[in-house]
């Protein structure tokens, strides 16, 4: 990896365990609107909120899709994220990219809202040049293939030089559609049967084996 300078990163299951309050406001939201919870858990995670309720419960109607979308968005941007932990060692590792001279971004599925309490929370923010995420530009609301695109458009990122790091299928086949390299944590949300035929180009296990990478 030393040939890279641009490392994007996803939020969910890569920086941040953040599974706790978003299944618990999920469970609340769905509590609310249909009297029931849903049996969310992290392997679940990594997808938009809306793929993840419709993939749990696919004969919801779009009405009370959208209201239980609501009252997550709701119950989760006015979280104070008590449940949500950084992974042990990313803060650490975090500050020794940006020392090192690594140009850091956040890709991310997670609304803008939450995205940054949760960076500013641990501090992090103003470590990462750039966080895009679906809604960063106010009226857009792009997936994490145009989400890339847009990131190394706009600050015209050398695709040689960049590689996306995440957690799920999602991360990995973002990166591949806009022909960057992909790195694979398995310490996230994923599983071995997420896992299988992505083809991520770096695999790491835990977040102590980024420095032998590097």
């Amino acid at each position: 990896m030393n040939n890279f300078i641009n490392l994007l990163f996803d939020l969910d299951g890569t920086i941040a365990d953040t599974s706790g309050d978003i299944i618990d406001c999920a469970n609340r939201a769905c509590l609310k609107i249909l009297n029931e919870k849903l049996n969310i858990t992290k392997s679940n995670l990594g997808p938009s909120i809306s793929e993840i309720i419709f993939s749990l419960k696919p004969g919801i109607d779009d009405m009370n899709l959208k209201k239980v979308i609501f009252e997550f968005r709701d119950y989760y941007d006015n979280n104070f994220y008590i449940k949500t932990k950084l992974y042990s060692g990313i803060f650490e590792l975090i500050k020794y990219l940006k020392l090192t001279g690594y140009s850091l971004f956040v890709v991310t599925n997670k609304p803008y809202i939450p995205t940054e309490k949760i960076l500013k929370k641990f501090k992090i923010f103003d470590l990462f040049n750039k966080i895009i995420t679906p809604d960063f530009n106010r009226g857009t609301n792009l997936d994490k293939t145009a989400m890339i695109n847009n990131l190394i458009t706009s600050m015209n990122l050398d695709k040689k030089k960049t590689i996306m790091i995440g957690d799920t299928k999602n991360d990995i086949s973002a990166a591949k559609e806009n022909d960057i390299k992909s790195l694979l944590v398995l310490y996230g949300y994923g599983n071995s049967e997420t896992f299988k035929n992505i083809s991520p180009d770096y695999l790491v296990q835990k977040v102590n084996d980024f420095y032998n990478i590097l």
